[in-house]
């Protein structure tokens, strides 16, 4: 029966890897008309789901079938997410740092400038901290709930799924004895952003990583659970929907507040959806195991795609305004994956690298 489950749990993370990873090029998508709903909708509220849903899948994943967890496996596991997460990590990095050297050399400009850093030391910056976002936001207790991030921005995830990799040990441990009061307590700390890390280890990561974690460690079939609230979970996520495309998503105070219960009530409903059609619906291949190049090549592409799309469709109106909302995610994931394609076909070596040996 256990490898029944799991069967069913992780064709539904195949299923949903493209899907989310379409969200997250979303989220860095810009808005061209303020207060269009269709685009808050999907930029600011829809999409805001996917990063949730990959710490969860994260967490998940990295328990599966694991029935004692010792030093030996904790080494192994660390060993596999060096490869996997790391080593993309820097080497995307470093190449969005290069690229743009290039770029700030050719106009001779001050290199500690261009990258607001107060001196050499604060080079590290760029691989940890160097961006800052979400300033204007504040927890129920009135403190800053701002986010860090490296300079090739969207990999702050891959960031922060590091950190709780080394923290499993813990993770574990918490889960095994506190068992669900665990999870209750950072889904507090989720809700209310009460929590005093910004960098690392932060509530978003923390909270759903030891969230899939939970149903991994405990054998519990997390389709089954979310399944179990099918209508009413429908029901609510709709209400928050509205709730949330009005406030504008957790770009404003109020919105900001929803926020969290309206992730938690799309990441069930998704899921509840997923299990009614990943059965009629396989996942392509291609774009299930292209899915993490897009991601981590997206940051790069998209601010030169914007310009682009912004030179060919100059003028200003309506209709022009939102089909350049669209092209730009469109664009961008096509030249990401035409990339990778190009790249798996003449240097599988390369993808190896850029990939994580995925």
């Amino acid at each position: 029966m256990l490898v029944i489950m799991d069967n069913i749990q992780t064709q539904i993370i195949s299923f949903l890897r493209f899907p989310l990873c379409v969200m997250v090029v979303l989220i860095h998508t810009a808005i061209t008309i303020d207060g269009n709903w269709l685009q808050v909708f999907l930029s600011h509220v829809l999409s805001q789901v996917a990063v949730p849903s990959f710490f969860f899948f994260s967490g998940y994943l990295f328990f599966l079938n694991i029935n004692q967890f010792n030093r030996k496996t904790y080494f192994s596991k660390l060993k596999g997410r060096t490869r996997t997460l790391l080593l993309p990590y820097i080497v995307w990095i470093s190449l969005w740092i290069l690229f743009r050297l290039l770029l700030l050399l050719k106009n001779h400009e001050s290199i500690l400038d261009y990258f607001q850093l107060n001196g050499w030391f604060e080079f590290y910056r760029l691989f940890w901290d160097s961006s800052i976002f979400m300033t204007s936001q504040q927890d129920w207790l009135g403190f800053s709930a701002y986010m860090t991030a490296p300079y090739l921005v969207p990999l702050w995830y891959l960031r922060d799924l590091m950190v709780v990799c080394v923290l499993t040990p813990i993770i574990y441990l918490a889960i095994k004895r506190l068992r669900a009061s665990f999870i209750v307590f950072l889904a507090l700390a989720y809700i209310t952003h009460i929590w005093p890390i910004h960098t690392g280890a932060t509530i978003i990561a923390l909270f759903w990583f030891s969230f899939g974690a939970f149903y991994s460690i405990r054998k519990i079939d997390f389709v089954a659970t979310m399944n179990r609230m099918g209508i009413l979970s429908y029901f609510i996520t709709a209400l928050l929907i509205l709730l949330e495309v009005y406030f504008d998503g957790s770009q404003t105070p109020t919105g900001f507040v929803i926020h969290p219960f309206c992730v938690i009530s799309m990441f069930v409903s998704l899921i509840s959806l997923s299990s009614l059609i990943v059965n009629k619906w396989r996942p392509n291949f291609f774009l299930s195991q292209g899915s993490f190049f897009v991601y981590v090549s997206h940051g790069v592409f998209i601010p030169y795609v914007v310009l682009l799309v912004n030179h060919i469709i100059p003028f200003d109106s309506y209709l022009l305004s939102m089909l350049r909302y669209f092209l730009v995610p469109t664009v961008t994931i096509c030249l990401s994956l035409s990339m990778y394609l190009f790249i798996r076909q003449y240097s599988k070596p390369l993808l190896k690298l850029l990939c994580g040996n995925r």
